[in-house]
């Protein structure tokens, strides 16, 4: 089973309480970057990388994700999904139990925005090399972001690899012992199912949990450290930032009256402030 190609999990079932109150209306994972939604380059990401089949986790007020993505076709891929409670990662990876529980799977949140499909690409490669263990994407970060993260826990590092000892769910910032966080974008063996069990309420467990679990079970849990453009989209100011990135400035078109950092005309600008 983990010489498989790997399927790829989207959890887009929740509520964009953060970003309320426009989530009311639009889910975030459908916010534009650019000229596309968030989910539309993250399924062309993960195309590009060779996957050609994606569950999606959705809640049942976010079928226009579904609407706007169909079947896949458009991409080249496959695309399934899932109609689950908005309650929590745990509720969304059980509800794509039945579709992920047989071969690895490359889990990926609806809300980043990733520059290019190298990280993907990266992940299934070192699963190759690492058939059946966990492989998380880790960056460094300031230790002022720390407290956003699930914050890692590493012993050494093997060749390209940490070695993950543990995750520490969104510590403060003085408690942090290391400013190498896991992006939440990761590779996983069936044997994930075997670790996890059946929520049992409303209340959210962290994927954290149960990935600190994977070591004391015998399965290896490695850090792949990259320095790829990632931004997590549920927060306003990297919301911001991701679409600086697709932005090409035209310089003719450029006034002092008119150009912003956030923007190159009127109605073009992005509130940065997440007042």
């Amino acid at each position: 089973m983990d010489n498989q190609q790997p399927i790829a999990f989207i959890p887009a079932a929740g509520r964009g309480i953060r970003l309320s109150p426009i989530t009311k209306i639009i889910p975030k994972e459908m916010f534009p970057v650019g000229r596309k939604p968030i989910i539309h380059h993250l399924v062309e990401r993960l195309a590009k990388s060779g996957i050609n089949k994606i569950i999606i986790a959705i809640n049942p007020q976010k079928k226009i994700i579904q609407q706007y993505l169909g079947g896949g076709s458009d991409f080249g891929v496959h695309i399934r999904y899932v109609i689950t409670n908005p309650h929590g990662i745990d509720k969304a990876l059980w509800a794509a139990k039945r579709y992920l529980s047989h071969q690895p799977f490359l889990y990926c949140a609806g809300d980043m925005f990733i520059k290019t499909p190298n990280i993907f690409t990266k992940l299934i490669s070192l699963y190759k090399q690492y058939p059946g263990t966990g492989i998380l994407t880790l960056k460094h970060m300031p230790t002022s972001e720390l407290s956003r993260f699930a914050v890692s826990i590493t012993r050494k590092k093997i060749g390209p690899l940490w070695d993950v000892q543990s995750l520490v769910e969104k510590p403060k910032s003085s408690r942090a012992q290391l400013p190498l966080v896991s992006l939440g974008i990761m590779i996983l063996p069936p044997a994930f199912f075997e670790i996890m069990q059946k929520p049992k309420n409303e209340k959210e467990v962290q994927l954290s949990k149960y990935l600190n679990l994977f070591n004391k079970k015998g399965i290896p849990i490695w850090g792949y450290e990259t320095k790829e453009d990632v931004y997590d989209c549920s927060n306003i100011n990297e919301f911001a930032l991701a679409n600086l990135s697709e932005t090409k400035p035209r310089p003719h078109s450029l006034s002092p009256t008119r150009h912003s950092r956030f923007g190159d005309g009127a109605g073009q600008g992005i509130l940065a402030s997440d007042k």
